[in-house]
C-alpha cells in the first residue's frame, strides 16, 4: 500500500495534470454560446470560454458535456453537470438548488418573420400567429413555461430542434413568426448573408436575458473556488472580445 502511495505522489509531482480535477460544463444547443458545425464539430462562445477557463488556472480542468436542452435540468439535479455558462436565472432555476455567478452578459430574444411581413405589437397578435420554437427553451409569452403540453394548448406553435430550423419554418411559409436570441440572428446573417433579404427582425423584445454561470451546490469545484476565476475570466481581453463581436455583422 505505501509503494501505491509513492507511485502515485511521484506521478502527481511528474504529471501535474494527472492531479487536476474534473469539471463538467453542461451545454446545449443555444446559437451562438453553443452549437454544432455540419462536420459534428463544437463552437461557439461556451467553447471559447471554457478553453479560456483551462488557459487560467492550473486546478481543475473544465470539460464540456453536450446535453439536450429540455433535459438540462435533470442533468444538473443528477450531478451530471457541475455548471452551465449562459443562463438566465429564469428560466425555471426557482425548481432547483443552484448558486448563480454573473458573468454581466445581456442577451434578448427578438420576433423574427418573413421580409415584407411585419411582426406582432402585442400579446393578442401574437397568440394568433403559427409560432415556430425550440423544444426545451424558455418565452417570456409563455410566461417561460416551457413544458410542451402547455405550450400546444395556450398557442399555435411548432416545434423544432434548434432556432435554424425555426427560421427555415419561417421563412418557408409553415410558421409566421419564431423568437430568437438577437444574437443567434447576428451569427446565422454573418454565415448566410443571403438571408438578409428573406426575413424582418423587429426591434422588440420578448424578453431580455441576464447570463451568468448557473452552480451545482452539490459539484465538484465550490463557489469559493470559481469566484476569483470567473473574476480573472471577465477582465480578459479574449473574453470580452468574444462577448462584443455576438452583436456584429460582417
Amino acid at each position: 500500500m505505501k509503494f501505491a502511495l509513492i507511485i502515485l505522489t511521484l506521478l502527481s509531482v511528474t504529471f501535474p495534470c494527472l492531479a487536476k480535477t474534473r469539471i463538467t460544463v453542461g451545454a446545449y444547443e443555444f446559437t451562438p454560446y453553443f452549437y454544432l458545425l455540419p462536420s459534428g464539430h463544437q463552437t461557439g462562445i461556451t467553447v471559447e470560454t471554457v478553453r479560456l477557463l483551462n488557459s487560467l488556472q492550473k486546478e481543475y480542468t473544465f470539460e464540456i458535456m453536450q446535453m439536450p436542452a429540455n433535459r438540462r435540468y435533470q442533468f444538473f439535479e443528477r450531478k451530471r453537470a457541475d455548471l452551465i455558462l449562459f443562463e438566465d436565472p429564469a428560466w425555471e432555476w426557482a425548481k432547483y438548488k443552484y448558486e448563480f455567478l454573473p458573468l454581466e452578459v445581456e442577451d434578448g430574444e427578438v420576433y423574427v418573420t418573413r421580409a415584407g411581413t411585419s411582426s406582432p405589437k402585442s400579446f393578442e397578435e401574437l397568440r394568433k400567429m403559427k409560432i415556430a420554437i425550440v423544444r426545451g427553451y424558455h418565452y417570456s409569452f409563455a410566461g417561460f413555461d416551457a413544458d410542451e403540453r402547455f405550450l400546444k394548448k395556450n398557442f399555435t406553435v411548432e416545434l423544432a430542434e434548434n432556432p435554424e430550423a425555426c427560421l427555415n419554418l419561417v421563412t418557408r411559409g409553415i410558421s409566421d413568426v419564431t423568437v430568437v436570441a438577437k444574437s443567434f440572428i447576428y451569427d446565422f446573417l454573418r454565415r448566410n448573408p443571403s438571408y438578409r433579404d428573406k426575413i424582418t427582425v423587429s426591434n422588440n423584445y420578448d424578453s431580455v436575458y441576464r447570463l451568468g454561470l448557473i452552480l451545482n451546490p452539490k459539484g465538484r469545484i465550490s463557489r469559493a473556488k470559481l469566484e476569483p476565476i470567473i473574476a480573472k475570466l471577465k477582465k480578459q481581453p479574449e473574453f470580452q472580445k468574444l462577448i462584443a463581436e455576438r452583436f456584429q455583422l460582417k
